[in-house]
């Protein structure tokens, strides 16, 4: 496994997110939130997140459907393309997309428009707090080279099969008892990628912990601060030295 590290220059972070799940109030509806996408400055209304569920039945030996649609909240990004904000009666996603810059500068820009969320959708309580990162390496492999010189858990391959691996994906929870918090851990590779001389491994960690908590208090920012340190542990634990040297 490498060192941690607190920061690596060139990143290899594609997007970087803070997700509050939330119990909506008898004051919370989605018309709140129409009234707030406009107000909310630089960023733009892509449109609505809708709901779709469709219904088949079976009558007289006629087989009909139906579709129904259900408005659950609204999609923005920042005039400058580096931020999502997804607004919800039970949720507040904050995406914050290529080129990744800080933790410090996530965490300020989803505090802003978290405030400007809460005072008007007027949630009763956060549900669950998390926080995703999803990587993308390069790794410079040679044809018949070992994914161990990367990873620490690469995919394993009965010796008596050919070795040469065209794709993978592997996935696994953690628990962090300390803080009553998991990992979803997923390392993979698309099988088909195009021929070059870099071969893309995605390391995607969602880490998140189900909580009670009042949307009025620090709980939340301080626990997400705890399950960063985590994601951190969690993706220097899956990495070579050789790996992590690509990205300082």
């Amino acid at each position: 496994m490498a060192r941690v590290r607190p920061h690596l220059d060139r990143t290899p972070i594609v997007e970087a997110v803070i997700d509050l799940r939330l119990e909506p109030s008898a004051d919370s509806s989605v018309e709140s939130i129409g009234t707030l996408i406009h107000s909310i400055e630089g960023y733009e209304h892509q449109g609505p997140i809708v709901h779709m569920e469709t219904k088949l039945s079976i009558e007289e030996a006629e087989a009909k459907s139906s579709t129904e649609s259900r408005r659950l909240g609204a999609r923005l990004q920042s005039s400058d393309g580096k931020h999502v904000l997804l607004l919800q009666e039970a949720g507040y996603t904050l995406s914050r997309l290529s080129p990744y810059v800080s933790w410090d500068q996530l965490v300020a820009e989803a505090r802003k428009q978290w405030r400007h969320f809460a005072d008007t959708v007027k949630p009763q309580s956060i549900t669950r707090v998390a926080t995703r990162f999803i990587n993308r390496l390069e790794l410079p492999m040679q044809p018949g080279e070992d994914f161990s010189e990367y990873l620490v858990k690469p995919p394993e391959v009965p010796d008596e099969l050919p070795q040469a691996v065209a794709g993978f994906s592997q996935r696994v929870v953690l628990v962090n008892r300390e803080l009553n918090a998991r990992a979803n851990v997923i390392q993979s590779l698309q099988e088909g990628f195009p021929s070059s001389d870099k071969v893309p491994v995605v390391v995607d960690i969602d880490v998140y912990s189900m909580v009670d908590m009042s949307p009025d208090n620090e709980d939340a920012w301080d626990l997400l601060a705890g399950l960063r340190e985590f994601k951190n542990a969690v993706f220097y634990a899956h990495l070579t030295e050789k790996t992590v040297a690509l990205y300082e």
